[in-house]
């Protein structure tokens, strides 16, 4: 791989302080075009990439279909994952899988789908999701919010 010369940095990059660019320095300050900040270093360079490492990392999981919708943090996100793992977990004795219960392709593959789905039925952080028949599949047919003390009701 062919290393940049100071002349091609410049042309490429629009840099805050030219002097602070030298051959031993592990960090070059230059500003990402993305985000603005300050924050490529000797390696984005070497890999000749316009953006900074968390910007490139953004872009490649865009380039390659993934949807970026900055809610996992948001209480819907743990269930979200935590009813995938219900249905795809081997590890467990009597467990979704071995009674066949899947999420439904609707919800699987789509976060936000689930996110939609449930803040238009009701959905509250001190809920939880029911199946209402217990053999059937998660899917917007066969699942509600309700309580937990309703919730052990229901088990069966």
């Amino acid at each position: 791989m062919e290393k940049l010369t100071k002349t091609e940095i410049n042309k490429r990059y629009r840099i805050k302080n030219k002097e602070k660019i030298e051959a031993r320095r592990k960090r070059i300050e230059i500003v990402c075009p993305d985000c603005n900040e300050i924050r490529l270093s000797r390696a984005d360079i070497k890999r000749k990439t316009d953006r900074c490492n968390k910007c490139n990392v953004r872009f490649i999981r865009e380039e390659q279909g993934e949807i970026l919708h900055g809610l996992s943090k948001h209480p819907l996100f743990k269930r979200w994952v935590g009813m995938r793992h219900r249905c795809t977990d081997v590890d467990k004795r009597n467990s979704y899988l071995d009674k066949g219960i899947v999420v439904c392709d609707e919800w699987s593959n789509d976060f936000l789908a689930f996110y939609n789905w449930s803040n238009l039925n009701g959905f509250s952080p001190d809920l939880e999701i029911d199946r209402i028949d217990n053999d059937g599949n998660y899917s917007p047919e066969n699942c509600r919010w309700i309580t937990h003390r309703e919730n052990c009701l229901n088990k069966g």
